[in-house]
């Protein structure tokens, strides 16, 4: 009697604990499940995120005064084959460069004038753009220039020759980026605006340009009520002999005046770590919200 009591006890036991292990059975495929899920879903969202490549890169500066057009066009080419549009079949565009004129002076980059002429010695200004291709936009001041007459005047000017230069060039190929660094603009500058040269994207198919504002958060002010914050603009820029130098003959430079093009940062607002975000297409898209072909972003600190 006593060992079918302990036998029944035995197999009450048995029973008792495979009933407690069941549910935990369940829960642990339950589980084991829900992991996979979730590692799958993990593993997605990181197939999905671009790789990030980010390749910094030198500014180059370049003398181009009473250089032949066949030379300039040649330092182009070696500039261009060492970027990251480098291509075996890169030719400059004619449309862009063909108006170039053999043995001129370019201006310098000087915004002071000498004797009512802009001086043509040494660096020059619309250099920056020949000697590094993947400036593909870059911020210019286009109007005349201004005789400094005081020493806050000629402090200023002087400083302001190389506020214009970038101070560093970031290439980001996993987010297909650019991001270009410069000092703070100045706000009040000879009561003009500035202007986005587009002579890089033009020479690369890159014909239009539109701020995206969702990524922008510099306060700016538009010389145009039709700009390139509201509508997408296409790019205009090409090299020819202009006279806006005041030297004899005239000199190597950058048109047209583009107003669409045109801004200022908003004296009364002002950020630390002010962007600004454009999107580049090669054809013109159906709207402002597609997707770009290339992006370059301005920093300013």
């Amino acid at each position: 009697m006593k060992d079918k009591i302990l036998n029944f006890l035995l197999l009450l036991c048995v029973i008792t604990i495979i009933i407690s292990l069941l549910p935990l059975g369940e829960f642990k495929k339950e589980l084991k499940q829900n992991y996979g899920k979730i590692k799958k879903e993990r593993e997605a969202i990181e197939a999905a995120k671009p790789v990030t490549h980010k390749f910094t890169m030198n500014i180059n500066e370049v003398e181009l005064s009473y250089k032949t057009k066949e030379e300039i066009l040649n330092l182009r080419k070696n500039y261009v084959n060492n970027s990251i549009f480098a291509s075996k079949n890169y030719k400059p565009s004619e449309e862009l460069f063909g108006q170039i004129v053999d043995g001129k002076p370019w201006i310098a980059n000087n915004y002071c004038l000498e004797d009512g002429k802009a001086a043509i010695d040494g660096i020059s200004m619309r250099g920056l753009p020949i000697a590094n291709p993947e400036l593909l936009v870059i911020i210019e001041f286009p109007y005349v220039y201004n005789s400094p007459k005081t020493e806050a005047e000629i402090k200023f000017c002087k400083h302001f020759s190389y506020m214009l230069k970038p101070k560093y060039l970031i290439y980001d190929k996993g987010r297909n980026e650019i991001e270009i660094g410069y000092e703070k603009l100045e706000r009040n500058v000879f009561n003009g605006f500035y202007q986005l040269n587009g002579i890089n994207a033009r020479d690369f198919g890159y014909e239009y340009v539109y701020l995206d504002k969702n990524k922008t958060n510099a306060y700016l002010i538009y010389y145009s009520k039709d700009n390139f914050s509201n509508e997408i603009v296409k790019f205009q820029d090409f090299f020819h002999l202009g006279h806006a130098c005041k030297q004899e003959g005239g000199c190597n430079n950058i048109s047209p005046f583009q107003g669409k093009l045109q801004f200022k940062p908003n004296p009364d607002k002002y950020l630390y770590d002010e962007k600004i975000y454009l999107k580049l297409w090669k054809n013109r898209p159906n709207s402002p919200n597609d997707k770009a072909d290339i992006n370059v972003i301005f920093t300013f600190k």
